[in-house]
């Protein structure tokens, strides 16, 4: 859902409107983990595509004798990283769930 305002401008008379409109999305992505960094890192880059609904403004103040149709749609790109934030603490050779001494298991019956 979208709202967005509508002018008509012709000098001397301004006319203005609010419209809210429906839309829809679609997009793709694709991501990168380099191997063999110290630390884990994703590269990114995303499309994202939106189709909203037109919006009308029927013979307005600035303009009676006309009715406008406003249409829009977005197109976005991102490209970036991503950090995981546990991967800012120093790297461990063993988790932690892990003791680093073996264990043996009690025998069961």
């Amino acid at each position: 859902m979208l709202n967005e305002t509508l002018n008509v401008n012709f000098i001397p008379v301004a006319s203005s409107t609010s419209a809210t409109v429906a839309g829809a999305t679609v997009g793709a992505g694709f991501a990168y983990t380099p191997p063999n960094l110290a630390r884990p890192v994703s590269l990114f880059i995303e499309y994202h595509h939106t189709w909203w609904q037109d919006a009308n403004f029927n013979a307005p103040a600035a303009s009676p004798f006309f009715n406008y149709t406003f249409a829009r749609s977005d197109d976005v790109v991102k490209v970036g990283f991503t950090v995981p934030l546990n991967a800012l603490s120093a790297p461990s050779s063993t988790s932690p769930a892990t003791p680093p001494y073996p264990v043996k298991a009690l025998p069961t019956k």
